[in-house]
């Protein structure tokens, strides 16, 4: 730290530490250097000293992040008149859990047995002061310094964050921008109005002609307006524009480059009417083009061709940090893109991965196809009885000559090279994962629900026996292992028994 703690928290000014309410600046300082002075255990319990005391620091911390305001917010009662994050919360001698009855749903098992899921909160103890309290927890709030909330037993928790991923917060982030431009829009207003006053006025003395002033300050306004328009959903933080800067103006890096087909200059030729015959037709009228009605076309043409890409600072380098991505998992994901193997069997044709890389014998560098359904067809040997989920689940492909990739520390074991007939001709090999990722399953359709399978009928309607198709070849295709697709139909062919044979033999994979 660039100031000592006695500087920074002890009596520096003429205000005593010890004095409440303490001010904001002083709470400030306490959250800054809260996690500096924990992990060096600068707070002890038994520390005399004021602002290093492990009780009052914990106070000072939670009162500054996890303690909620008694007069509430705006936001705390958009869904309704009670606090959508229910405070006050009660007093709780001891800890309990509460069961919420009235959120029940009912699952529907493989076995075809129904079971109801009721939605549950954990209460931790809660005495008098606590009403308003997070339910936190104390290491991360020591260790980071910010404001947390743990809740655990309602599914709706996975909707939430799924959906909070591509939350919108173009608004808020535009917010300042929108603020100023409407302020420098109402000064150009205020300022037209004066020399109107005074055009009016000189008009008046000597017949002075100024209509040029107003018609400028106008036009400024109304270009003000047009900026201001495009400004407000397409403002981006300096790290975005640097990533524009250095991919060519766009966010994302593609595969394949681009090229504009001007399909309305064919368009303008069959009519006979090419732009230079517009020109020459402009110059005969002797009429000239209005510049503010051309102005304010063409910014609602940039503001319709550009993208709401407004984010904050904070989001930005928060972005730039996670990959990409809001949130930090506890495991990485990997797509499983069972829609090729669907489309395989389909006879019908998938896409490819185009690489270059040399043989291990060559010093030529040769394209090769690669694609998920080649990779899990012809697995290695090794890999004989592992199902699509699992291999993605705990394996990698890597590509040979990637120093990278091949010295990163997240595989153990040996390299595992596919088939002879795998199109790599072992530039990719397969390598272990020492932690799990978790698959990502994408397919043509969805799952079919279990309920719609009826499977307590022995006669199922038309229906539900083509659903009960799909639903056993989506599953067959994730959890039992197999290198032909003739290996997935049971002796009646179909796909149905194949997977009651598997259910019952026990040759589904399962995570143990």
């Amino acid at each position: 730290m660039a100031l000592t703690r006695q500087k920074e928290l002890c009596n520096s000014d003429s205000l005593p530490i010890t004095h409440f309410p303490m001010r904001d600046e002083r709470m400030d300082l306490f959250a800054v250097r809260h996690p500096y002075d924990y992990v060096t255990e600068a707070i002890e319990a038994d520390n005399p000293e004021f602002a290093f005391n492990a009780s009052v620091r914990n106070d000072l911390l939670h009162l500054k992040f996890n303690q909620h305001a008694h007069k509430h917010r705006m936001s705390c009662f958009k869904k309704g008149n009670e606090c959508r994050a229910h405070f006050p919360q009660g007093l709780q001698p001891s800890w309990g859990i509460e069961w919420e009855d009235s959120n029940e749903v009912d699952w529907d098992m493989v076995d075809g047995s129904p079971r109801r899921v009721c939605a549950f909160s954990v209460l931790p103890e809660r005495t008098f002061g606590d009403q308003y309290m997070n339910t936190h927890n104390r290491i991360i709030s020591n260790l980071i310094a910010c404001n947390n909330n743990v809740q655990i037993g309602d599914i709706a928790h996975l909707f939430y964050n799924t959906l909070y991923t591509g939350k919108d917060t173009q608004r808020d982030d535009a917010q300042k921008w929108i603020d100023v431009s409407t302020s420098f829009s109402k000064c150009i207003v205020r300022e037209a109005r004066r020399r109107q006053q005074e055009q009016e006025a000189s008009d008046g003395i000597d017949g002075v002609d100024t209509d040029e002033e107003p018609d400028f300050l106008r036009g400024l306004s109304r270009l003000m307006s047009g900026v201001r328009s495009h400004m407000a959903t397409t403002t981006i933080s300096a790290t975005m524009a640097h990533l524009l800067s250095t991919r060519g103006g766009s966010r994302f890096h593609f595969s394949h480059d681009t090229q504009g087909l001007p399909i309305s200059q064919l368009e303008a030729l069959c009519k006979k009417k090419t732009t230079n015959q517009e020109a020459s037709g402009e110059e005969e009228t002797g009429e000239e083009p209005d510049f503010l009605r051309g102005l304010s076309r063409l910014m609602d043409g940039v503001r319709s061709h550009m993208s709401s890409t407004t984010i904050s600072a904070t989001m930005a380098h928060l972005l730039s940090t996670r990959g990409g991505s809001r949130f930090h998992l506890s495991h990485d994901t990997q797509g499983l893109p069972i829609s090729q193997l669907e489309a395989l069997e389909a006879g019908e044709d998938i896409t490819y991965y185009y690489r270059r890389s040399k043989a291990p014998d060559s010093e030529t560098v040769e394209p090769w196809p690669e694609s998920f359904a080649d990779n899990y067809l012809l697995r290695p040997d090794a890999l004989e009885d592992c199902c699509s989920y699992c291999m993605v689940m705990n394996y990698a492909i890597v590509q040979a000559g990637s120093k990278k990739s091949e010295r990163s520390q997240k595989y153990k074991g040996d390299k595992l090279y596919f088939q002879e007939e795998h199109p790599s001709k072992r530039r990719s090999h397969v390598r272990e994962l020492k932690h799990i990722q978790v698959p990502l399953v994408y397919t043509k359709k969805d799952m079919p629900s279990i309920s719609e399978l009826e499977i307590d009928s022995s006669t199922p309607s038309n229906n539900a026996e083509m659903l009960r198709e799909y639903y056993a070849k989506l599953s067959l295709f994730l959890l039992y292992p197999f290198r032909d697709f003739s290996e997935l139909r049971h002796e009646d062919g179909t796909f149905w028994s194949k997977y009651i044979w598997a259910k019952q033999n026990g040759k589904l994979w399962s995570f143990d």
